[in-house]
């Protein structure tokens, strides 16, 4: 705040005044800076009565408490000691994923939550995201719906650790990133996983069959072969990865761009003979269209005609001869 005035002999005179205030709550008349915590969802909002165990070493006397977040999410630690970067927490509270800082150096990636530090007189703000665990389940499954056992697939994805800045661009660094395997129920639970984007890939096949796809999944990488989608926080979410008997007469019928090998995501594939037999299936986005004898009408050896039809793409028309067991036909349609 600035004050002038003309005074005696119509002297111009001057006064200011500086002021530094504070958000209620936090002052302090200690030595250290002010270390506030946040925990947040990936919504934004706070997380209450989140525990947070904090460690320092780096200071004297050494950091080792556990504090809960209040109603807002946050708490709010006066006098801390002055540290760069050493304020290690673990986050943990009941039904929500485990959240650890990591120090930079201890791995070889770009790391997000990192510890926090303290700067001596500030205000020196920590967030981090804690959201509701997730489960998985994966089932495999043959086109009549039952089971398929042992079969592996990698799986990654979850909450983002970092960074691998030695990738062009970066690649994200998941806390799922490993090879799992249905059991003799053809089944895989994945329970009390951190939610956000993942990615299926590396589906070993069994002898005698092939991979029709996955279900329940939003885009398809056709290059690398990963299904992926994202869960959300306290989901409870099921994936059925579909297999065809190669005994069995049928039809796999995959569509890409013929261009550049894209697979196609809403084709319409229609199948039909002679007989009167006709079905029309509109593809997924890994562009697959699955035609079997556990349909209302079996397929039966002999000709099929084969269209494929979708917006902005010129009609395709061919024979398919079903002689005995799995066709597979690959389908490449010309924009207009």
């Amino acid at each position: 705040m600035a004050i002038s005035w003309n005074g005696a002999k119509n002297k111009k005179s001057d006064f200011s005044l500086v002021a530094r205030f504070v958000p209620p709550g936090i002052e302090q008349s200690i030595a250290g800076g002010i270390l506030s915590i946040n925990i947040i969802g990936s919504d934004g909002v706070g997380v209450p009565q989140a525990s947070v165990h904090i460690t320092n070493s780096n200071v004297s006397p050494a950091v080792d408490i556990t504090v809960e977040t209040d109603d807002s999410g946050n708490i709010m630690l006066p006098g801390a000691k002055e540290s760069s970067l050493g304020y290690h927490m673990q986050v943990s509270k009941d039904g929500y994923e485990t959240v650890e800082t990591i120090e930079e150096g201890s791995v070889t990636y770009s790391v997000i939550d990192v510890p926090a530090s303290v700067v001596e007189g500030m205000l020196n703000v920590k967030t981090i995201v804690q959201d509701e665990i997730a489960d998985l389940t994966f089932r495999t499954i043959d086109n009549y719906g039952a089971t398929v056992e042992g079969v592996d697939f990698d799986l990654s994805g979850g909450r983002i650790l970092g960074h691998d800045m030695l990738s062009s661009p970066a690649e994200p660094v998941y806390d799922v990133e490993d090879t799992y395997q249905t059991d003799s129920n053809g089944e895989e639970k994945i329970e009390g996983t951190s939610p956000g984007e993942f990615f299926v890939s590396g589906i070993a096949v069994p002898e005698g069959y092939t991979l029709i796809g996955m279900d329940n999944f939003d885009s398809f990488d056709h290059l690398a072969g990963k299904y992926r989608f994202v869960v959300a926080p306290g989901e409870d979410r099921l994936n059925n990865i579909s297999l065809a008997d190669n005994s069995l007469n049928s039809i796999l019928v995959k569509v890409s761009d013929s261009a550049d090998g894209r697979r196609l995501d809403g084709a319409t594939v229609t199948l039909s003979n002679a007989d009167g037999y006709s079905a029309a299936i509109v593809t997924l986005p890994d562009g697959t269209a699955y035609f079997s004898s556990g349909d209302a009408t079996p397929l039966a050896p002999g000709a099929y005609s084969l269209k494929v039809e979708m917006e902005n793409y010129q009609e395709h028309e061919t024979e398919v001869e079903i002689v005995e067991g799995l066709v597979e036909q690959q389908v490449g349609l010309t924009l207009n």
